[in-house]
Order: structure tokens, then C-alpha cells, then sequence
């Protein structure tokens, strides 16, 4: 029942596609949906995705959809069963009061369209400039955390929480301040410590990485301004390392070559050695469905740099040179040296639209081999999550679960895969009861 309540690594070659996707979706409760295949008994647990989505007629003049409005999709699983929930939360920056709203709508200030974070029981939800967001099992908003007035730009789209000692990592920059500050929550949820930091200018920071005794920052050509993102493509980028109990004066930038990096996928010490995984973009250009690859620019790729800590050399490799973002690992590995890793990948037929994908692929770096698991063609989607199967300790001993969308048929779906069988069908597909747009992050909270 529906209720409204309001394994080859082939360079891409260059081809224009055109596909229709939703740029919203209704608020709407449905239970015991569609299921192709068998959902496993033990995948019990909540898994909840964060995106911007307008409420009527909000993009630009581009068609570039930009809206600070956020729409949370919901997928509750239990004994082989799955039920769906959606629920729009308004920002007061874009909407007002919320005078447009319906039943069901929230009206608070910033923009909590973006990451999600499950840290002392909480879930959040993020925003860049913005305080977090606690939403309840519901997807309603519990309270706005304001981190004891601690971060006074707000923080960004992602926070992190070390697996190890629970605490969490958030940090909060401007387009009006040369400054940025980077804060530690003790694992109840309260600030225990922030360091401000000067930079030469305002600098863009939508994601950071840490190891288990460092904090990893990028500072690149890409600069925040009232306008958003400029770029100067001939700067170059610097790594800073801040040691996760240090002072400002702590901090340690490594220049690498010139890129943007959303998302990173995880850093560890090795010896000496910070070793550091993400998706390396010559442009800030990853605006979902309308990111054409501009002249002389490549196509995100997954790379690694290792700093030195002794010297302050740096060395970068290529680990995968097609077009992938969205990069995850087992959260119990964060921080901290990991063999399997999974992505969002654009196949040889994808390549102007950089936002969307339509495959997943599972890197093994210990035997330095990656297996890709397509979809049928018209089919995008969108991040991988991780989650552990209940009582493993193991990487692999898990279930990969992505939000699909058939761009053919207008339908969405949520698809769980076997990470040792990756390239096979899914395990289960769960029918959403609503296509869904290309959204940004996913959550998974397991039942207690």
C-alpha cells in the first residue's frame, strides 16, 4: 500500500548520450515492496540516501539542478521484507519560512542535502555550510546541532568517525574566510576539540580523510567564492596532514599536482608512508547529468599518493584510469590499511556525463585485481555502501547494496550484491515504488 503524505581498464572514448531522470520525487510511505530474487535474512537494518532534489520549478537557467532543499529515501529491511519512506527537509536559505511547504515538510536553516553520518546512535544529516541535522527512524528532524557554536561556518558535506575510538571528524571552511577549522567529537556526540587554520585564501573543502593519527586535507586551484567554485587549472594542489591532537602550527602541506578531489576513498600510515586513496578531477566539473568534459580534461580517476613523512615527498600512482567516483570501503577499515574497495564506474559508453554511471566495480589490492558488475544499458547508478554481515570480521564478508535508477522505464531499485561473487546478478533487487533522481550519498544503519 502507497501512502502520499506530501575487469578491463579501457580509456573512455568520447560520445554524447541523452537520457531522461527525475529531477524530484513526492514524499511517500510504502510497505512490503517488490523483491526480485531473496533479500538475506540476516540484512536487517536501515539504508538511507541524502540529495538534493527542488521543490517545483528550481533549477537554473543551465538546467543545472541547485537546491539546498533535501530529499531522504529511506529502504527498511527486516526478515526478507523492505519498506520505503521519503521525506523532503526544506532550507530556510532557499524556501524561506517554508511557506510552500506541505504535509510533512521541514523548514530549517542551511542545506542538509548531501552526506549522511551515523555517529553515538545519531543520524545526521550534512550539508556544506550548515550545522548537522538529527533526523529519527521516521526521517524526521529531531534538532539542529549547532556543535556548542564550536564551528562557526558550519561544517561540510562529510564528516568521519574513526572505528577504533568512536570519535568524529568534522571540518568547516568559507567562501568569505581564509580560514578554516577542524573539529573532534568525543563518541557522545560533544566537541572536544577545534583548530582553526590560516590558508592564503579561501580554499574548497567538500571531503577529508585520516588516518589513525593524522588528519589528510586537500587545498587545490578549486577556491570557494559567494559564486560557488572558481579554478585555476595551473595551480597546484597541497595534501596538508594535521596530526589528529595537534595545534595549527602542526600542519604539513605536500604539493602534488594540480586536481579537485570530492571523495576520498581512505588513508592509512604504512611506515613512514600516508598513503592516500581518492578520486583525483582535473576540473571541479562533477555537477550530476550535466558535466560535460571540458577540452584537455580527463575524466575523474582513482589514484594514490604516498607522503612521506620524513622527507615530504610525494608519489602518485593511477589505480584505475576510467571514470569512477562514489568510493567505499568496510567503515571498519577506516583510517586504517584496506584490501577491497568499491565505486561508481562510467563504462567505454558513458563518458560526457561524468555524474552518472552505470556500473559498480570491486578493487582487491592486494592482488591488484578489480571485477566490474554491469547493468543493462539505460540503467545508472549511483554510490556503493559496505555493510558488514552480522558477526564478520572480514572485508568481504559483507553485502555491496546501490540505488539503481532504468532511465528506459522510469523505476528505481535498490540492488544487493555479493562481493565474492561480483560480476553475477544481484542477490536481490528491491522495487522502489518511485523513480528516484541521481542522488548523492547513502547510509546504512543496521538494527540493533
Amino acid at each position: 500500500m502507497t501512502e502520499v503524505v506530501s575487469t578491463s581498464h579501457g580509456k573512455l572514448r568520447a560520445q554524447t548520450q541523452s537520457r531522461e531522470t527525475a529531477t524530484s520525487s513526492a514524499e511517500m510511505a510504502t510497505s512490503n515492496l517488490e523483491i526480485l530474487g531473496r533479500i538475506p535474512e540476516s540484512l536487517s537494518g536501515r539504508l538511507i540516501r541524502n540529495g538534493p532534489e527542488p521543490l517545483g520549478d528550481s533549477l537554473s537557467q543551465d538546467g543545472v539542478q541547485r537546491s539546498s532543499s533535501a530529499m531522504l529515501h529511506q529502504i527498511s529491511i527486516a526478515s526478507g521484507r523492505a519498506d520505503y519512506r521519503s521525506r523532503r527537509i526544506l532550507a530556510n536559505a532557499a524556501f524561506g519560512n517554508g511557506a510552500e511547504s506541505g504535509v510533512g515538510i521541514q523548514s530549517l536553516r542551511g542545506g542538509p542535502n548531501s552526506g549522511l553520518v551515523l555517529h553515538g546512535g545519531h543520524v545526521r544529516a550534512l550539508g556544506a555550510l550548515s550545522n548537522p541535522v538529527i533526523i529519527n527512524s521516521g526521517l524526521e528532524v529531531e534538532s539542529i546541532d549547532d556543535l556548542a557554536g564550536s564551528m562557526p561556518f558550519g561544517i561540510g558535506a562529510h564528516a568521519h568517525v574513526d572505528p577504533v575510538w568512536d570519535e568524529m571528524f568534522v571540518i568547516g571552511a568559507s567562501p568569505r574566510s581564509s580560514t578554516f577549522h577542524v573539529g573532534t567529537l568525543d563518541v557522545k556526540g560533544r566537541m572536544r576539540r577545534v583548530v582553526e587554520i590560516a590558508t592564503d585564501t579561501p580554499i574548497f573543502i567538500h571531503d577529508f580523510s585520516f588516518t589513525d593519527t593524522e588528519i589528510v586535507i586537500l587545498a587545490s586551484g578549486a577556491e570557494m567564492t559567494d559564486g560557488g567554485v572558481s579554478w585555476n587549472p595551473t595551480a597546484p594542489a597541497y595534501f596538508g596532514v594535521l596530526p589528529r591532537d595537534g595545534e595549527a602550527s602542526d600542519i604539513r602541506w605536500h604539493e602534488v599536482s594540480p586536481r579537485v578531489v570530492w571523495h576520498f576513498m581512505n588513508s592509512y600510515r604504512d611506515g613512514v608512508q600516508i598513503v592516500v586513496d581518492h578520486v583525483a578531477h582535473r576540473a571541479p566539473i562533477a555537477t550530476a547529468g550535466k558535466s560535460a568534459l571540458l577540452p584537455g580534461v580527463t575524466a575523474p580517476q582513482l589514484r594514490r599518493t604516498q607522503i612521506n613523512t620524513l622527507t615530504g615527498e610525494t608519489t602518485d600512482e593511477i589505480l584505475d584510469d576510467r571514470a569512477v567516483e562514489y568510493p567505499a570501503i568496510d567503515n571498519r577499515r577506516q583510517g586504517l590499511r584496506h584490501r577491497f574497495a568499491y565505486a561508481a564506474l562510467a563504462s567505454s559508453r558513458f563518458n560526457d556525463h561524468i555524474g552518472e554511471f552505470d556500473a559498480l566495480v570491486r578493487y582487491d589490492f592486494r592482488s591488484d585485481q578489480a571485477i566490474d558488475h554491469s547493468f543493462e544499458e539505460g540503467i545508472i547508478v549511483g554510490e556503493p555502501v559496505v555493510v558488514p554481515r552480522r558477526g564478520s570480521t572480514g572485508e568481504d564478508d559483507a553485502w555491496i547494496l546501490a540505488i539503481t535508477t532504468d532511465t528506459k522505464n522510469a523505476k528505481s531499485s535498490v540492488v544487493v550484491l555479493d562481493p565474492q561473487a561480483f560480476g553475477e546478478a544481484p542477490v536481490a533487487e528491491i522495487k522502489l515504488p518511485q523513480m528516484l533522481p541521481i542522488g548523492h550519498h547513502l547510509l546504512w544503519v543496521p538494527s540493533l
